[in-house]
C-alpha cells in the first residue's frame, strides 16, 4: 500500500477510531484506489489535511467504476469508504 501523506493520514485517522482491521484494510484499498485515480486525473497530490474533491471529480470516479463493470454494491462500498 502506497505511504502517500494522503494515505499515512487516513490510517492514523482509521486507526484512532478504532474500527475492525478488515474494516480499515478495506477503506484504505478504497481510498487508494480512488487516490491513484484522482492524482492520475488532475495530477495534483491530495493534501492530507483539506483534501479537496469535487462533485465532478466523484461523478468521473463512478464512471470508471460502472465502466469496470462492478456491481452496485462494489460501487456503493468504495463510496462509502470515501466519506
Amino acid at each position: 500500500m502506497d505511504q502517500s501523506p494522503f494515505m499515512t493520514r487516513l490510517r492514523e485517522l482509521l486507526e484512532a477510531d478504532d474500527l475492525a482491521p478488515a474494516t480499515v484494510t478495506r477503506t484504505l484499498i478504497d481510498a487508494e484506489q480512488f487516490r491513484e485515480f484522482l492524482e492520475g486525473s488532475t495530477g495534483v497530490p491530495l493534501d492530507p489535511h483539506a483534501p479537496e474533491v469535487t462533485s465532478a471529480d466523484l461523478a468521473d470516479w463512478r464512471g470508471r467504476l460502472q465502466r469496470l463493470n462492478l456491481t452496485a454494491g462494489t460501487t456503493q462500498r468504495k463510496f462509502a469508504s470515501l466519506r
